[in-house]
């Protein structure tokens, strides 16, 4: 630790790093590196606990955000602190937490219902975002889950996360680029087409290596998505609207349960079968992410072979 601390302190200096001030931490260090794309990698190294955390070094990325030079940085960058084991260190990686998204573009939010098939228990929650009080975000699984989901609607997340960077940046902004910029990333925010966004998170992956990660179940096909946008049916006006009320505060089963023994029970069971979405392919999905991965040159290809090959 000695010795890298000794690195830390160059590439604080220097403007490659910066420190990480958080409100409590399992290592010893914590660091930022600040890539030129405008996103950042946490580094955490020297565990309080080696018994118990599953590496000695801990690495919170997003690569969707790496733009140009960034990952090119980001090793030089962790050659530079964590010095000539690195390489080595990278051909043996844990997985701790890994999310992977796909995007549904051309469709609003509001016009989809959402099953998730394996859920015991289903959280829900969402913010009034207009005068009809819509939700913008379904998650399931429960708070103790090692895996979670989520559906919501990214155009609505991209505009709170540019109102956020108007906020703190503000009058106080430095330069008139700066300011642009975050007046356009707004402006993009409205102005781009409906998409919506599914995201499995595997919040718990207890230091799996990465050579298993493609023989997890695909997860995506959990997912069974209702597009409303057809008009035709048999059920009335009123089932209709109880039927999609009930589902979307209290989820699938609760909702169709309750029109078992009722006289529109046959037309509310019609109506979602008629509705399942034909665009939503999940079989290749999990797989994809994982070829994606393995093509980022995140990592060497050594480190997607199981140990020892």
């Amino acid at each position: 630790m000695e010795r890298m601390q000794r690195r830390i302190a160059d590439a604080i200096q220097e403007g490659l790093v910066e420190r990480a001030y958080l409100r409590s931490s399992r290592y010893r260090q914590n660091i930022r590196i600040k890539l030129g794309g405008g996103s950042s990698v946490l580094v955490q190294i020297g565990a309080r606990n080696p018994g118990q955390q599953h590496g000695g070094i801990r690495v919170d990325l997003n690569p969707a955000k790496f733009k140009g030079l960034d990952l090119q940085t980001f090793h030089e960058t962790m050659r530079r602190v964590v010095g000539s084991a690195y390489p080595r260190l990278m051909r043996v990686p844990l997985i701790s937490r890994i999310d992977v998204a796909v995007d549904v573009y051309g469709i609003e939010y509001s016009d989809l219902l959402v099953r998730y098939k394996r859920a015991r228990r289903v959280t829900m929650f969402g913010k009034q975002i207009d005068m009809h009080a819509q939700l913008e975000t379904l998650n399931f699984g429960s708070v103790s889950s090692d895996y979670t989901a989520a559906v919501y609607d990214k155009r609505i997340h991209l505009r709170h996360a540019a109102i956020m960077r108007l906020v703190k940046n503000g009058p106080g902004t430095d330069t008139e680029a700066l300011r642009s910029n975050l007046l356009r990333q707004y402006d993009n925010a409205f102005t781009n087409g409906p998409y919506i966004r599914v995201e499995v998170r595997g919040r718990k992956m207890r230091g799996m290596l990465l050579a298993e990660l493609d023989t997890l179940p695909n997860r995506f096909t959990w997912f069974e998505f209702i597009d409303l946008r057809t008009v035709d049916t048999n059920l009335s006006e009123f089932g209709r609207r109880s039927l999609l009320a009930m589902w979307r505060q209290d989820g699938a089963k609760v909702a169709l349960e309750a029109f078992k023994h009722t006289p529109e029970a046959r037309a509310a069971n019609a109506f979602v079968r008629a509705r399942i979405a034909p665009w939503w392919k999940p079989e290749p999905m999990w797989h994809d992410a994982c070829t994606a991965l393995r093509i980022l040159d995140l990592f060497p290809a050594k480190a997607f072979l199981p140990i020892g090959d």
